[in-house]
């Protein structure tokens, strides 16, 4: 007997993605005094209104995904149970609300025959736990933590604010972990659903001078500044 392959889009909703159940959930929140009394309600106000069709999303599907993308955690402390306390471990609600940085040591390279040992600098999302961005770098310092930064925020815009360890420089403790049991796919979904909640930077030739470091120097009377050692 020979066993079909496994679906590559199991434990998704076929016919409804996260973000439409969102975007459905959302619209009939207003109409509840309160927060509403349980998820059925909930469903029932959607197919209710229009929203959703019971033939695109059944209730117990409907359920499953609201709790598995915590769709109702803004709502006043809807979810119950594990879904619930899962995420009380994660301080922001939504992707971008908070970027961790740390550093990593990484392996030595022998780059024109010296041993040159490499920093993995990293950010990860507080919420989704997507790792905006990741490289390794010959140096564990400023510079290389902004150019680092900067790609992040092109790839995936502008955070709320930041953590580093020990103000402006990267300390070396471990990266916060990504959920047990939980498919790096999921973490996707999650950064999903609030796209359109983010903010990117606006294309332009002068974004470059968001990430210029500043030095103070004093200059002298004859109108010269040393600056390291020039």
């Amino acid at each position: 007997m020979v066993e079909s392959p496994a679906r590559s889009d199991k434990d998704t909703t076929r016919k409804v993605p996260p973000e439409a159940l969102l975007e459905a959930i959302e619209k009939v929140l207003p109409t509840f005094r309160g927060n509403p009394g349980n998820l059925q309600a909930v469903y029932r106000a959607c197919i209710e209104g229009g929203h959703l069709r019971r033939d695109q999303v059944a209730h117990n599907t409907f359920r499953r995904h609201v709790k598995k993308f915590e769709l109702l955690k803004d709502a006043g402390g809807l979810l119950e149970g594990p879904a619930r306390k899962a995420r009380l471990a994660f301080a922001k609600a939504h992707a971008n609300g908070m970027w961790q940085g740390d550093t990593l040591h990484g392996p030595y390279l022998t780059i024109e025959g010296k041993a040159m040992k490499t920093y993995l600098i990293c950010f990860i999302d507080d919420a989704s736990r997507v790792i905006p961005h990741g490289e390794f770098y010959l140096a564990d310092s400023t510079p290389r933590l902004i150019d680092c930064f900067q790609t992040a925020l092109f790839k995936r815009g502008v955070p709320r604010s930041i953590y580093v360890d020990n103000g402006h420089r990267l300390g070396r403790g471990h990266l916060p972990p990504v959920r047990a049991g939980h498919p790096r796919h999921e973490a996707l979904d999650r950064f999903g659903l609030d796209l359109r909640r983010q903010r990117f930077l606006t294309p332009s030739p002068y974004n470059k001078e968001l990430f210029y470091l500043e030095e103070s120097r004093k200059v002298r009377a004859d109108n010269t500044f040393n600056l390291k050692g020039r």
